[in-house]
């Protein structure tokens, strides 16, 4: 058994003790709990909980917030025992202790226990469509330099495709990863104490980690760090990333903006848009095109029915056009035609209306303000008949 604060837990019969008394738990409840648990203290990441508790469905952020309101009333008065990481996840703040003759099976999905790891990048709940050759490409890249840059403007995908790297590498190399989000990082210093938490630098005396402490935590290991949304504060990461290369030929970074780096050793590389259909394009074309496949991908991810008849087909490529291939875009688009229709979405497309509002509650800020800005850039001209053939 496992003991936590108060409560009393046994994770081979999935059961949650206050005292002697059996208490209520829900099982999505209950596998959060497991992998708290399992986490011995570290932080367990929101995409970590949607892969365990929710693999095979798209729910959001709200469904986690409910079970581990469940899970806090159970603590009681230890209700803060579960502390949320701003902008990373939750942890543990009360110790676990675990019965001697009770063993954690090896084959439980194990979180993120050591900063740094494969696991510690997000997990990527839609797919990577049309970016399989500029994937091998990057991961090349990364073997000749030591800094590639991902740039490209906003919703174009640049961070989807450096997870996508990322993990490529790491399965190839057996290179430690960490992953590290800078939106929401707005002064040097910030950036510094993001990238050593990522590192699992521990600092003396509660003092704010320096740039030697990230070099002197690099060496020796064969690491891929990825800095993500750079542009904000692009001259303190352009620092770093140049304190990590000299301090270690085996680290490599990667990391996404809307500009460059402009550092020693640095490769750019800019993210195209997807491929859209030509004007006219036959069927066969159409079906082929990257963009089209990503927009019939959300459709099915959220359980509209298939589409195969050419009018809907040939309005789906006019749409993307209309998009110019941007993913973001084509997936707010998808998620709005998943309910309302694809022709009132190139209707009200059309008429400027503020129709891409769809998208995920739980996107990051900048991807809502990406969906904004979209809203007022896509609209022109009204469709004719011959958008249908």
């Amino acid at each position: 058994m496992i003991k936590i604060g108060r409560i009393t837990v046994s994770l081979e019969m999935r059961e949650v003790y206050l005292g002697a008394d059996l208490v209520p738990l829900g099982a999505r409840a209950f596998g959060i709990l497991e992998l708290l648990i399992r986490a011995r203290g570290a932080t367990v990441t929101k995409d970590e909980i949607f892969e365990h508790v929710w693999s095979k469905s798209v729910v959001g952020e709200n469904n986690i917030h409910v079970q581990l309101s469940a899970l806090r009333k159970i603590f009681g008065e230890d209700r803060q025992a579960i502390r949320t990481i701003p902008g990373r996840g939750y942890r543990l703040t009360l110790a676990v202790e675990t019965d001697e003759s009770v063993e954690v099976p090896a084959s439980a999905p194990t979180p993120r226990v050591e900063a740094g790891r494969l696991n510690s990048l997000p997990a990527m709940h839609g797919p990577l469509i049309g970016r399989d050759s500029t994937t091998a490409e990057l991961a090349r890249a990364l073997t000749t330099g030591p800094i590639v840059t991902l740039v490209g403007p906003g919703g174009i995908g640049k961070t989807q495709l450096g997870i996508a790297v990322a993990r490529s590498i790491a399965d190839a190399a057996g290179m430690e990863v960490c992953f590290v989000p800078l939106a929401s990082v707005a002064k040097a210093q910030s950036i510094v104490s993001r990238v050593a938490e990522a590192l699992g630098i521990a600092v003396d005396n509660g003092d704010a980690p320096e740039l030697k402490d990230l070099a002197a935590a690099v060496q020796g290991r064969k690491l891929l760090v990825l800095l993500d949304n750079c542009e904000h504060v692009i001259e303190s990461a352009a620092t770093v990333c140049d304190v990590l290369v000299q301090a270690s030929a085996d680290v490599r970074l990667l990391a996404t903006s809307r500009e460059p780096l402009r550092t020693r050793g640095e490769i750019t590389h800019w993210v195209d848009a997807m491929e859209t259909p030509a004007v006219g394009a036959g069927l066969h074309a159409i079906l082929a095109c990257s963009s089209v496949k990503l927009f019939l991908a959300q459709l099915s991810a959220s359980n509209a029915a298939a589409i195969s008849d050419r009018c809907s087909l040939e309005m789906i490529a006019t749409i993307c056009r209309r998009l110019d291939g941007v993913p973001l875009a084509i997936e707010l688009a998808a998620a709005r035609a998943a309910v309302f229709g694809i022709g009132r979405l190139i209707f009200e497309l059309d008429d400027r209306f503020p129709f891409l509002t769809g998208g995920r509650r739980t996107a990051p800020r900048r991807q809502q303000k990406i969906g904004n800005r979209a809203r007022a850039r896509f609209g022109c001209g009204r469709t004719t008949q011959s958008d249908c053939g």
